[in-house]
Parts: C-alpha cells; structure tokens; sequence
C-alpha cells in the first residue's frame, strides 16, 4: 500500500503527521488564551476575562452569544470555534455551536480539515454524534488530500467512530484519496481488523 504524502513518520508506526492542537488537558483554554493573544481568533468581548469565558464556555450553553460576534470567523490557521471544540472534545461548545443557526458545520482549516474529520481523527464518538446530527453536515467531505472522516478514523483505530459514520445513510466508504487508497485500505495496513471486518 502507499503511504499518505507527507503524513508518514520515520518510525514503523507509519503514524500521519498533521497540524496538530496543543495537547494540553484545557487543550481548549489553552487554544483560546494562544488565539486571543495573537489576536487569531473572532471577536472577542474583552469585558470577559480569560477565566470568565472558559467558565462560561464549560458551563452555559448561552456562552456564545456572549462573546462572539460571528461564530464562522476563522483564524490564521483556519480554525473556528466549532473546530476548536471538536479538536479538544468539548461537546457543550460543540452543541452550543452546533445551536447557533448561523454557524457553518462544514467550514475547514486550511488542511481541509473539517470539524467532523478533527472529531473523527481524536476518537470524540460524541461529538461526532454531535456534528452528525445537523443536517448540513457532509459525512463524506474530503481534506486536501482527499481523506474523509472515515478514513481518517480507519487509520487510526478509532473502532466506535467508524461504527458511528457507518450508521449515516449517506456515508460512502469506497471513496478514494489521492493516492486511490479507500477507507478498507488504510484500516488493513494498519492491522485495524475489526474495522476491517465492519469496512
């Protein structure tokens, strides 16, 4: 089987490589303190103090119409708050921006990876409910090398999720990246035989 270009490490892994969040457990603080520092991220209220919106974030659904103004502005990189959400597996930020008609589910970073294909990559079974539940979301969008969710939790050994996005009536799982390799392939040359046996 080929390797997925520039996403194979030196080790025997064969582990992809990406523009990875902090790994941090408040990755989502964490992100929020860097973006609002470098000024990379939407609008913020700057009457709330960092605290008070990682309080507001974990604990109110209202938080979002508190402080941001427009919940599809992306930073530097491309993130948005859903996509920060489903990077760091905060589900009632995902719900509360999943709530707010105006957000954008499919909206990607400039790897094209989209919210669901970063909720897929981190093994969050429940926000991947989550992002599947609205009715705009595409369960097949690709990223820039033509990857979907499904692949990428094939890949990855992430069994639940792949159970997940089988159940969408829409799924497609002979999709090809770029290199022509479909969900099955990746999930074989990585050993992933459970997921094989569902694929």
């Amino acid at each position: 089987f080929k390797f997925k270009l520039n996403m194979v490490s030196s080790s025997s892994s064969k582990s992809k490589k990406r523009a990875s969040p902090e790994e941090n457990t408040d990755g989502c603080q964490h992100a929020f303190k860097a973006l609002k520092k470098d000024q990379d991220f939407p609008a913020v209220n700057h009457e709330f103090t960092m605290k008070d919106l990682y309080s507001e974030m974990t604990s109110s659904k209202s938080f979002l119409k508190k402080v941001f103004k427009n919940p599809n502005h992306a930073g530097k990189n491309g993130w948005t708050a859903l996509i920060l959400g489903a990077v760091s597996g905060k589900k009632q930020l995902v719900e509360s921006l999943l709530e707010c008609e105006e957000v954008d589910v499919n909206l990607c970073d400039h790897n094209g990876y989209s919210p669901l294909i970063w909720a897929a990559d981190k093994g969050y079974e429940d926000i991947v409910e989550n992002i599947l539940s609205h009715e705009d979301t595409r369960v097949n969008q690709q990223d820039n090398n033509g990857y979907t969710a499904l692949m990428w939790a094939a890949d990855l050994g992430n069994t639940g999720v792949v159970a997940i996005l089988l159940k969408h009536p829409d799924i497609d799982v002979n999709i090809q990246d770029a290199d022509g390799q479909t969900a099955l392939i990746w999930a074989a040359d990585k050993g992933h035989h459970q997921i094989v046996k569902r694929l």
